[in-house]
């Protein structure tokens, strides 16, 4: 009997007693960022996430960890709302290779267009980025997809438009081995044919990318980026023609975020700037200019210590093409400031609303004064809930909603 249960402890002691020092894999999955925010047809909203599967592996050493790249992955998600932020349906694109959204569009046939970079690994240590587009139905059917035409090997998409006439505009940047490239295409409805294409550069190891696109109602574009070491704002017509490119001063050393035509033919640039040549911290800028780029104001958002990297603001346009510049400051407060169509006339509210989560949320601004405000909550390194709230036209808190959860 003695011998019976010492073999049984011996056995017990080799098999389930799992060795500590060994290497152990820890999944997981989590929501990356917010891509996308926009009204439904009946009066809801669609959300557009970026989920990410990492597989962390443990060493030898207790606390030492690192993330498997070959385990790594990102798909596209949608989720559906009604007016009042209670969950309708969710709908994930999973697809092969790793996906990180950057636009959500409603499409002139009523359905939804889901933008974004796909990172194909090969057998080799390079990776291939390319830009996917994902067309889904009124209630997430995957309609079609299609892959834009890629010259090289690291195609990144930075901003999609919907023209007047259904044609999309994307922009973006490419890094190419000797120079870095600036890119602009008008694409097709099918997403596969690309009707005309401009490229921007910059010298070796600087920056040369387009970073805001945005489309007035005569169907021209204002682009703004970044070329030869400098920030640019650009009006090209719908057939690709430039007509003019203004420069933005190199005191300013301005960033382009967000960009919008305005009712009178000029634009608002949303982005970050240094008030003064002596300034060592960045400030929320959103400027105007007229029809021909020439700046008419700059007003100035000064909210701490920030730096350019950090996320501060978010431009907003309602469907009666008002404007509402929502930003935050270090203690992630939020102030609201509404703007005319022609980005005039600036009401700010101040408001008792304190963001939950640590990564950029998104605004959308309702025609009867409320804002719709979506985030990442949760853990700061892994958030795994999506929040909706709903801000009255006062500037306090109507509801508030956890609309998606992992």
């Amino acid at each position: 009997m003695k011998r019976s249960i010492m073999a049984f402890l011996i056995i017990w002691l080799s098999v389930g007693c799992e060795d500590s020092s060994a290497p152990r894999n820890t999944d997981e999955l989590y929501y990356a960022w917010l891509f996308g925010l926009i009204p439904t047809q009946d009066g809801g909203y669609l959300t557009a996430v970026t989920r990410y599967h990492v597989v962390h592996v443990s060493t030898t050493h207790p606390t030492a960890q690192h993330i498997d790249p070959s385990s790594t992955y990102g798909d596209m998600t949608l989720i559906k709302t009604d007016a009042a932020g209670n969950r309708q349906w969710e709908k994930v694109l999973e697809k092969p290779d790793a996906q990180d959204g950057i636009k959500l569009v409603q499409l002139p046939n009523g359905n939804y267009l889901l933008a974004g970079n796909t990172t194909t690994r090969n057998s080799q240590p390079q990776t291939r980025v390319d830009v996917d587009l994902n067309e889904v139905g009124p209630n997430g059917q995957e309609r079609s997809s299609a892959r834009l035409p890629n010259p090289g090997t690291d195609m990144r998409l930075t901003d999609l438009q919907v023209g007047p006439s259904g044609s999309l505009f994307a922009a973006g940047g490419q890094i190419n081995p000797v120079i870095p490239q600036g890119w602009l295409r008008r694409v097709g409805q099918d997403g596969h044919s690309t009707q005309w294409e401009i490229l921007t550069t910059g010298p070796p190891q600087d920056r040369a990318s387009v970073e805001a696109l945005a489309v007035g109602p005569d169907g021209e574009l204002f682009v703004a980026g970044y070329e030869s070491g400098y920030t640019y704002v650009k009006k090209i017509s719908a057939d690709g023609a430039v007509r003019w490119t203004q420069y933005a001063s190199d005191s300013l050393r301005l960033s382009p975020r967000q960009l919008y035509a305005t009712a009178d033919g000029g634009f608002l640039l949303q982005g970050y700037a240094f008030s003064t040549p002596a300034a060592t911290n960045p400030q929320v800028v959103l400027l105007k200019a007229d029809a021909s780029g020439k700046t008419q104001s700059i007003q100035w958002s000064n909210l701490g210590s920030i730096q350019t990297y950090d996320e501060h603001a978010v431009l907003a346009k309602r469907l009666d093409r008002n404007f509402l510049l929502a930003t935050w400051d270090t203690n992630r407060k939020i102030d609201l400031t509404v703007l005319d169509a022609n980005g005039g006339s600036p009401k700010t509210i101040t408001t008792a609303i304190t963001l939950s989560g640590f990564k950029k949320p998104l605004f959308l601004p309702l025609t009867t004064g409320e804002t719709i405000l979506v985030e990442l909550t949760g853990s700061r390194s892994y958030e795994r809930e999506i929040t909706m709230r709903q801000i009255g036209a006062d500037g306090n808190e109507r509801w508030q909603r956890v609309i998606a959860t992992l």
